[in-house]
């Protein structure tokens, strides 16, 4: 998700600010989730526990 959200940032240079603060709100909340929501993915789905 990141990397779409970088990319948005050079494609419109007129919202760079804000789409920056975008990427860096979305990272802060993507790296305080509890473990379960940040280890699913959009292609495995969620973690099989071992």
């Amino acid at each position: 998700m990141h990397i779409l959200q970088g990319l948005a940032v050079h494609l419109w240079l007129q919202h760079q600010v804000v789409l920056l603060w975008l990427v860096m709100i979305s990272g802060c909340i993507g790296s305080h989730m509890p473990r379960r929501f940040r280890h699913w993915s959009w292609i495995d789905g969620w973690e099989i526990s071992r």
